[in-house]
């Protein structure tokens, strides 16, 4: 329906989209910006079917960062780890119980 910013929009910090009477609206923490791309939409949608599935709002991510990046699919290589470190953090910021490590 709506959907996150596809590229970086800067110092940017408040992200709306309309389509008919559906909006999205993200604020971004002003020290993580908005998140954009392909990876906190990834995220989006693996942590809305983990939800759906197991029928609880924790979510538990795995035992390390590199199995979660393969069960996304994801190449475990340093570029692709910070990529996606930075966009789940400017996803979920905030909190030191989801923030990604490098």
């Amino acid at each position: 329906m709506a959907t996150l910013p596809y590229m970086d929009q800067g110092s940017i910090l408040t992200w709306v989209r309309r389509a008919g009477d559906f909006q999205l609206m993200v604020r971004a923490h002003p020290s993580y910006r908005l998140p954009f791309g392909v990876y906190p939409r990834l995220l989006a949608m693996w942590i809305t079917n983990e939800i759906k599935l197991t029928q609880n709002r924790t979510i538990k991510f795995g035992g390390s960062y590199q199995a979660f990046l393969r069960e996304l699919k994801l190449h475990s290589d340093g570029m692709t780890r910070a990529r996606f470190s930075d966009q789940a953090n400017r996803l979920l910021p905030g909190s030191a119980a989801h923030t990604v490590p490098m």
